[in-house]
């Protein structure tokens, strides 16, 4: 059976990365994602807001 949906949200989400990734607040920003490597930073500083708002509409039903 085909799911119903009713409403439907359209979501643009910016992210300004110049004082996220600053020299002083790079260990922080590490420390909050849950991440070692300065490779995977970019990605999962990208990736927050997404998984932010995944458990926010998902989570709370």
């Amino acid at each position: 059976m085909a799911k119903q949906y009713t409403h439907m949200i359209r979501l643009g989400i910016g992210l300004e990365l110049t004082k996220l990734l600053s020299p002083k607040n790079i260990p922080g920003v590490k420390a909050y994602l849950g991440i070692d490597n300065d490779a995977e930073l970019v990605n999962a500083i990208a990736q927050d807001p997404y998984n932010t708002l995944y458990n926010i509409i998902f989570c709370s039903l």
